[in-house]
């Protein structure tokens, strides 16, 4: 895999994609589902929003045989200056993603929707960071603002497993897909 990566998804962060800096599709998600590759014939993992409502909403992954992967757990409902999410495995803690630019958020937020939203997206763009338990940066990453789409940039900090950097993209998917719905 080739960093950067690019991380997109649709208005509602339903549908998404991770392109590696060379152009080739890591994963896909339609809807529920995510695939490997382009072509959406090889589903990997299923999707399942739970406490929807609550005041920490979780998104958790499961493989086809229905076993859960991990779950990525909003730690707030709404917050106006930064948000955490815990990604779990088995209950365990094992990464954390932090909003890195709190200002950038609360700010950007401000000029959404308005004729200054181009200028600020430009100096505001929220950023996140994914860190081990022991606080070991693994991945940033940044938002750039589009119009219809969301587009992030994903940033490697460090040497990742082979199942570590598989967990840590899907968690990306989750955190999109919550970030969305709840800001």
């Amino acid at each position: 895999m080739e960093y950067p990566l690019e991380l997109s998804s649709n208005i509602l962060g339903l549908e998404a994609s991770i392109i590696d800096a060379s152009g080739r599709v890591i994963f896909r998600s339609d809807g529920f589902t995510i695939f490997a590759g382009t072509q959406r014939t090889q589903p990997l993992h299923r999707v399942k929003i739970e406490r929807w409502m609550s005041l920490s909403p979780r998104f958790r992954l499961f493989d086809l045989n229905g076993k859960a992967v991990c779950t990525v757990k909003r730690d707030n409902i709404i917050s106006l200056w930064k948000s955490w999410y815990d990604v779990l495995v088995d209950e365990a803690l094992v990464m954390r993603i932090c909003e890195g630019k709190a200002l950038g958020k609360t700010l950007g937020g401000l000029f959404e929707g308005t004729s200054l939203n181009k200028v600020s997206s430009r100096v505001w763009n929220p950023a996140f960071v994914v860190s081990r338990p022991d606080d070991t940066v693994t991945v940033l990453l940044e938002r750039r603002r589009s119009f219809i789409q969301s587009r992030f940039t994903i940033k490697r900090q460090t040497e990742l497993g082979e199942s570590e950097e598989r967990l840590v993209l899907l968690s990306l998917f989750g955190l999109v897909f919550l970030e969305r719905t709840y800001g």
